[in-house]
Order: structure tokens, then sequence, then C-alpha cells
């Protein structure tokens, strides 16, 4: 799977689930585990497929997702996801 199919495919299953108020994702930790979820899967890239997924996920997935209205800022989302990065 490319880093655009799981892109896609993560923000066709988010749906609503981040702005809904009983959402799996409603609320800042809602949208925590949401960007821990998203961050496992760079385990499953190559360096360059985390780095173009960490570079392009916050624009493409979360603020889409979030209906443009976004409760974490780009710099907390990114270090969220290199969080779940194994070394």
């Amino acid at each position: 799977m490319t880093v655009k199919e799981y892109t896609d495919n993560i923000r066709n299953a988010a749906g609503t689930k981040l702005i809904e108020s009983n959402g799996l994702y409603s609320g800042r930790e809602g949208h925590i585990r949401f960007a821990h979820e998203v961050g496992r899967a760079l385990n499953d890239f190559d360096v360059k497929g985390q780095e173009e997924l960490l570079h392009s996920s916050y624009s493409n997935v979360y603020v889409r997702v979030c209906f443009l209205k976004p409760i974490l800022d780009a710099g907390e989302w990114i270090n969220l996801l290199q969080s779940k990065i194994r070394t």
C-alpha cells in the first residue's frame, strides 16, 4: 500500500468520528488517540514513506477529518505520530 492509499483509506474510515460529540475520537483525548493510531502505521512504511506520511498527514488527513477545525497543531500532530515509530 502506498502512503496516498493509506491516507485516503484512513481519512475515509475516520469519517466524522473526530467531530461528533460522542464519536470514537471526540475531544482532545480522542484526537490524541487518533494521532497515535495513525502513527503506528508509520512502522509499515520505509523511511521515505514515513517522512511522506509525517509531512502530509496533518493537512491531508487530520485537518480534513476535523472539517478544518483541528484541536492539535501541526507540531503536536507530528510529535504524536513520531512517538509511535519503533526504532
